[in-house]
């Protein structure tokens, strides 16, 4: 926590203080004082006792004089007074006392005074003598006093002596005086320091508590930031301008599987992508130009994912850029999401597209099956015709099944109710489709001699040998070679598809059917490719495995389960021809194509029909013709087929229907379910052989 450096010192100045201006005051100035006191007295009565001398030697050779006068007298007393002498006396060379302050004194003789061993040798002699201490003489007085001993010299010899003693009680009353003064300055000054550090004590707790208060609302700030950043699912991390992550948050951390200290030092590259190289297409230099944020979308190879990456700069107090907030998001399966929407949403265009195609192209086929069986019909004994016919009719099978695929597919939905299938001539059919989708310097082969024949969705299959063969060419980019091998065993068919490509690594190799695994760019695929092949071999009851070498290729074969003869005899036993039995028919379509050969063939079986253009027709001629069956055609103008038969089933319920399209029966049937209409006897698919509609009207006539 921060703290004022000054107030310490201040402390401390004001402590010494304390502590050395009392005993400053008490052992320097007080005697400082006291000593300035005597020296000054000493001096005064060395003075005095000068003034004396000259006095007593002035006009005179003769010592001591014979008397004092009047005159010397009163001069020695003003002397007294002036100088504050308690007490003065003269003494002559023999120690007889010729004045004194107290006149009974005088006359007196001292011969072994103490006093005359200090002066002899013609010096002063001064000390100060306390209050009830004794003197040089063996006197004591009631306060301090300065005795003074001052040797009297003529023609170089001492005649004499002058003791005073000084009274310095005035003085010491005035130096007790001021040293109250002093000492009350000095308690003042101690009173005012105290209360300055009081004051600056408080102000220094005010000030610690302040930055204490302060420095907590950091650490809060620091803990509710951490704790917001950390709450994000994003990556955001900290970084100087060498790349180097300085801090990163909890997502950072989980993301990566390590300690915060561990990832603290490291480049950012090398977390992201393992590489001791910045990222291609790296938002940092665009900051470093312009200092605005900026982000991109980054697709990682090592990872293989894709990151959603945003730089933002931190600036120096000089307005300098000094680091970057570094965010990263995976955004792989949103925009894996994404991708497979678009695809979707193309699919259904294409649905659609195709949709409509395939309606129009079974209106042409069933038109063609139709003529084709009239001419059939007509030319029973013309061996050629009927060979050409026959070609007709395979051929328009060949074309339904082919549309069949190309909705399955575009649907992307598998046919529950399998169909047998040879697959050598689906592979064929399959070359020819890739074939135009793949670049010219592919060289696409196929071998597929041997009749395997197995129960399947068409469609479905082709999805998945589509993906395969697309993934394949992916992964030869420079040109390369693509086989596609059909081999059986007793009770397998193998399908095996084999590229010169960039083959997968081994490490990815066990997550190639997971769904969303890619290893494409974004825009090339969304990891749905593979995956979805996978379950629909799973669902035919088959396997899908491969194996791969970098730099020489890969190998992928699919195993499928052989159908055994008798079941495809069954799914292939030709329909009994039928006749009619005279049964009124009424034949709603809007193509004379179709709807005039269809009329000469059910003629000819037997059967009495009348036909309609549309289901205001129908409606019109259901009173007048009476039709026992009606077959109508769901894709019409104004009103569908559906709603035409729940027209005429409202008018007339005996009637059966039947009802024919250019689209799926499985679309039909929804359609009819979700009305939960009951009333149709079956729906049809285009084209639809004569022999196959006669099986359906008879049913229809059986039913109740």
């Amino acid at each position: 926590m921060p703290t004022n450096r000054r107030f310490p010192i201040f402390k401390l100045l004001v402590f010494t203080i304390v502590l050395i201006l009392p005993l400053y005051s008490v052992f320097v100035m007080t005697p400082l004082f006291s000593n300035f006191v005597v020296e000054n007295f000493e001096d005064n009565a060395e003075q005095l006792a000068d003034h004396i001398s000259r006095m007593l030697f002035h006009g005179s050779t003769d010592f001591p004089p014979d008397s004092f006068s009047a005159t010397m007298k009163e001069d020695a007393r003003n002397l007294l007074d002036d100088f504050e002498i308690k007490k003065l006396r003269i003494f002559s060379a023999d120690g007889t006392i010729i004045f004194s302050t107290i006149e009974k004194e005088i006359g007196k003789a001292y011969p072994q005074a103490t006093f005359w061993n200090e002066i002899a040798q013609g010096e002063t002699y001064s000390k100060l003598v306390k209050e009830k201490s004794s003197s040089v003489e063996h006197e004591t007085f009631q306060h301090d006093v300065i005795e003074t001993y001052y040797p009297l010299i003529r023609n170089d010899s001492m005649v004499g002596a002058i003791e005073i003693y000084t009274s310095i009680a005035s003085q010491q009353e005035s130096l007790a005086r001021f040293s109250k003064k002093h000492n009350l300055m000095i308690v003042s000054v101690l009173l005012l320091m105290g209360a300055v550090f009081v004051i600056a004590e408080e102000k220094e707790k005010k000030h610690i508590r302040q930055q204490q208060k302060f420095h907590n609302q950091i650490l809060h700030a620091k803990a509710e930031w951490e704790k917001t950043v950390d709450a994000i699912d994003d990556v955001i991390s900290i970084i100087d301008l060498s790349f180097t992550i300085q801090r990163i948050n909890k997502a950072g951390r989980e993301k990566f599987k390590t300690t915060y200290t561990e990832l603290i030092g490291r480049k950012c590259f090398e977390v992201l992508e393992n590489s001791d190289e910045i990222c291609s297409d790296c938002p940092i230099p665009k900051v470093l130009k312009d200092g605005k944020i900026h982000h991109s979308e980054l697709f990682m190879p090592f990872s293989g994912k894709i990151l959603w990456i945003s730089i933002a700069p931190l600036y120096d107090e000089y307005g300098h850029i000094n680091g970057f907030v570094h965010t990263s998001r995976d955004i792989t399966r949103q925009k894996t999401m994404e991708q497979q929407m678009q695809k979707s949403q193309r699919r259904e265009s294409l649905a659609v597209l195709t949709g409509g195609v395939a309606h129009n192209f079974r209106n042409i086929l069933a038109s063609i099956l139709m003529n084709s069986q009239v001419l059939q019909g007509n030319h029973q004994d013309n061996p050629q015709i009927n060979e050409l016919t026959g070609w007709i009719n395979e051929s328009v099978k060949a074309g339904s099944k082919l549309i069949t695929g190309l909705m399955q597919f575009s649907q992307q939905k598998i046919n529950k109710e399998f169909q047998p299938i040879d697959l050598a001539q689906l592979i064929p059919d399959t070359y020819e489709l890739i074939r135009s989708s793949i670049g010219k310097n592919i060289n696409l082969t196929y071998e597929a001699a041997q009749s395997l024949e197995i129960m399947g969705d068409q469609g479905a299959l082709f999805q998945v040998l589509a993906n395969i063969c697309s993934n394949s060419a992916d992964a030869m980019l420079r040109g390369g070679d693509l086989r596609i091998n059909l081999v059986g065993t007793d009770s397998e068919a193998l399908i095996i598809i084999t590229d010169t490509g960039s083959g997968i690594e081994p490490s990815i190799l066990d997550k190639i059917f997971e769904p969303f695994f890619t290893t494409k760019d974004v825009d090339k695929g969304t990891g749905l490719g593979l995956s979805s092949s996978y379950g629909i071999i799973k669902e035919h009851g088959g396997d899908i495995k491969i194996e791969s070498t970098v730099n020489v290729g890969t190998t992928v074969t699919i195993t499928l389960p052989l159908t055994k003869r008798d079941a495809i005899e069954n799914q292939l036993t030709p329909l009994q021809e039928l006749e009619g039995l005279g049964q009124r028919l009424l034949l709603v379509d809007d193509e004379d194509q179709a709807m005039v050969p269809m009329t000469r063939l059910l003629e000819r079986d037997g059967y009495q029909v009348a036909g309609a253009k549309d289901c205001a027709e129908a409606l019109a001629k259901l009173n007048s013709w009476h039709p026992d069956i009606a077959i109508i055609d769901y894709n019409m103008p104004a009103r569908n087929g559906i709603d035409c038969a729940a027209e005429i089933h409202s008018l007339n319920p005996s009637v059966k229907i039947i009802i024919l399209s250019g689209t799926t029966t499985e679309e039909l049937e929804e359609i009819i379910a979700e009305r939960e209409i009951k009333f149709i006897s079956c729906c049809l698919e285009k084209p639809i052989s004569i022999v196959k509609l006669n099986q359906a009207l008879n049913d229809a006539c059986e039913k109740p």
